[in-house]
């Protein structure tokens, strides 16, 4: 995720202060992944996705937070 935050600090294509990823709850070696690399479980929206093969899904969000934010609060 650094080169996402560098390339979204400013500037002509704005800054960002947190990524977000969003997964189904089946898949759980997706959500191995995104905590390995620094994202935190948020928020689970229940039946907020409409397959058309599965029907109706509920959404898992993560959040990764810009990593200098606290130092840049200071």
């Amino acid at each position: 995720m650094p080169l996402f935050f560098d390339w979204y600090s400013g500037g002509e294509q704005g800054r960002f202060e947190s990524a977000e990823a969003y997964t189904d709850p089946e898949l759980v070696a997706s959500q191995h992944v995104l905590v390995k690399v620094g994202f935190r479980f948020v928020e689970k929206r229940e039946k907020d996705f409409e397959s058309p093969r599965l029907g109706w899904r509920d959404t898992l969000v993560y959040r990764m937070d810009r990593p200098d934010a606290a130092s840049d609060a200071s």
